[in-house]
């Protein structure tokens, strides 16, 4: 998987390797992450999967998606 943009993913999307090495600009990419060993889960539901019981991780937690709220929505 390729490194990810906060501001493309759902904002409800958390990982562990997210709290490492924070960056405060949300534009920049984040290299070596999304490892296949990552793992995923949405903050709604506490769980690996989102509210419409699709599996979480970065490539699919985007724009589209129902349950998706971005970085900059209101």
């Amino acid at each position: 998987m390729a490194p990810y943009n906060r501001a493309d993913i759902c904002v409800f999307l958390k990982s562990k390797n997210m709290y490492t090495g924070v960056d405060t600009d949300p534009d920049r990419m984040r290299g070596g992450s999304t490892e296949m060993t990552e793992i995923f889960w949405c903050n709604q539901t506490m769980t690996p999967h989102g509210p419409d019981d699709r599996l979480c991780e970065a490539d699919s937690c985007r724009a589209g998606r129902a349950c998706f709220k971005g970085l900059f929505d209101q």
